[in-house]
Parts: C-alpha cells; sequence; structure tokens
C-alpha cells in the first residue's frame, strides 16, 4: 500500500512511495524523477517532492515503466487524502512483507535525514550570516549556485540536496576565514595608521 495525494483535482504521490513501487532506494528514485524532470512541491506541503500520476509513466527505474490510473467515485476534495493504490501489475507476497518491514524503517530514517538536514541548514546560515553583514552576501550565492544550481540558492534547498550541502560547506567556512583574516589586517593597517598620526601630532608639538 502507497499513499497518494489529491491537489487541486490531480493525483500525486511522493517520491519514497515511488522507489517502493519500483523496488528501487529513495536516492535512486530520486534521481529517475529529476532526471525526467518531473517533480514538483506542493502548497502546504514542505518541502517533500511529489510526482503528478499522468508523469508516473515518464518515469524509468529498475528496468520498468508504470502506468497509474486513479478512478474516482465522487468529485476528489483538495486536500491530503490517503487510500490504497492498486498498479496494474501483482505482487508477490514476499515483496509485499519486504514493503511492509520497509514502511516500518522508513520512518526513523526519515527523522534523522531531516534532523541531519536541519543542522546543516543552520551552519549553513550562520556562515551566510557573516558574509552578509561583511557586505559579502554575492560570495555565498555564488558558492550556493556552484553546488546546488544555477539560480538556485540556500533557500531553495531541500533535503534532497543534503550531499550538495555538505559539499559547499568547507567553502563558505573558507570564505569566512578569509574574510575574516582580511577584516584583522585592516583593523592592523588603521590601528598603524593612527598611531603614525598621533606620533607625528606629539612631534609637531614638541617642535612648537
Amino acid at each position: 500500500m502507497i499513499t497518494r495525494v489529491i491537489f487541486e483535482g490531480n493525483v500525486y504521490y511522493k517520491v519514497a512511495d515511488l522507489a517502493s513501487l519500483f523496488e528501487v532506494s529513495p536516492s535512486t528514485m530520486r534521481n529517475r524523477v529529476k532526471k525526467a524532470n518531473v517533480g514538483t512541491r506542493l502548497s502546504g506541503f514542505g518541502r517533500a517532492v511529489f510526482v503528478m500520476e499522468s508523469d508516473v509513466a515518464k518515469i524509468e527505474a529498475n528496468g520498468q515503466v508504470k502506468v497509474l490510473e486513479t478512478e474516482f467515485t465522487a468529485d476528489p476534495v483538495k486536500h491530503e487524502y490517503a487510500m490504497e493504490v492498486r498498479p496494474q501489475e501483482k505482487k508477490r507476497k514476499s515483496k509485499e512483507t519486504k514493503e511492509s518491514a520497509e514502511k516500518v524503517v522508513e520512518p526513523s530514517m526519515d527523522s534523522d535525514k531531516k534532523n541531519e538536514f536541519d543542522a546543516l541548514i543552520k551552519e549553513a546560515k550562520q556562515y551566510a550570516k557573516n558574509l552578509l553583514n561583511a557586505g559579502k552576501m554575492d560570495v555565498a550565492d555564488e558558492i550556493w549556485q556552484k553546488h546546488l544550481g544555477k539560480g538556485k540558492l540556500l533557500d531553495n534547498a531541500t533535503i534532497d540536496d543534503i550531499e550538495q550541502i555538505k559539499s559547499a560547506l568547507p567553502e563558505l567556512k573558507t570564505a569566512v576565514a578569509e574574510l575574516e583574516e582580511s577584516q584583522k589586517f585592516e583593523e592592523i593597517v588603521v590601528d598603524t595608521a593612527n598611531q603614525l598620526a598621533h606620533e607625528t601630532e606629539l612631534t609637531a608639538q614638541l617642535q612648537i
């Protein structure tokens, strides 16, 4: 059994549920969805990625292509709505048992991944804040677009971008460190200039 979401008259499936349906890992399914360019987010459902039912047939995974069709006996309600979906292909009992076991483990794994994602975002925002305060936000934006894709910034990152965020953090950290070193150098230059000016003033007073 997988869940589906009826939103604005259309049926959508979560990437994790499609992974179970195609018998592949969630990461593999995310890559397939991205490759087919059929992933989308729904207003009010957070950062989760969904695939419209009519687009499922565009996904090829594990040597399979599936066509899902939902028959409505009444007008669909525009909110999240869970029910059993029966794919056209019959699954063996052993496969159903495997899916049930994966369903039990998946919430825990998702929770761990969400916690990791939140921690990475918090760290990244701190680095970005330091650069913003120094008027160097363009440096942070350049790093994010390098790792997340052109035109995509930290605010657009999702839990599916964990690996990209991890690879971007060292560069952000280095940028902040270089900025701090530059600021220290500027402070030393200013202090030295002030000291020289003060000494010059004292010398002038003594000559008088």
